[in-house]
């Protein structure tokens, strides 16, 4: 797949107004943008993953976390005070990245995305295979007075076995 540069900011600006919105909070840039190639580690705490096809491409979105980071994301969205990863946390963290989704699926609204079940992962490392030869581009991210984040966005093309 040629990199679009323009499809991958349109999911970030997905993800942007998502946190503008429902934790009053503005994402900024904490780093280069970096492509990554290969398997993509988990680093942090929690592992959002939203996979996704549509008849041009195919793709995912990780969300990296650090437990203070979802702690106060929580925070915001249930106006709930929280100091470790309960179930309960975990679960409204499925409810954000629904969200994430939605706002998504506005902005692609010329295209026919489909999405699939978002995933939460709690404390666990792993390692998301690149099967698929997504092109993944890292945006080491900070939402302002919540915590920082990574997004990992990758695209590739759509292959058929026959």
């Amino acid at each position: 797949m040629e990199f679009n540069s323009e499809i991958y900011n349109k999911f970030i600006k997905g993800i942007d107004k998502v946190f503008e919105q429902s934790v009053n909070s503005n994402l900024s840039r904490m780093g280069k943008l970096q492509r990554v190639e290969g398997d993509i580690r988990n680093p942090d705490d929690v592992l959002g993953i939203l996979t996704f096809t549509c008849p041009d491409y195919i793709g995912a979105i990780l969300i990296s976390f650090p437990e203070s980071t979802v702690l106060n994301i929580y925070r915001r969205l249930v106006y709930e005070d929280a100091d470790q990863l309960s179930a309960n946390v975990v679960d409204s963290m499925n409810g954000f990245l629904g969200l994430i989704i939605d706002q998504i699926m506005k902005i692609f609204t010329d295209e026919d995305i489909v999405f699939d079940e978002a995933v939460i992962l709690n404390r666990q490392r792993v390692k998301f295979k690149n099967d698929d030869d997504l092109e993944w581009l890292h945006y080491p991210l900070e939402a302002e007075n919540v915590g920082k984040l990574g997004v990992f966005i990758g695209l590739g093309q759509v292959t058929f076995d026959v």
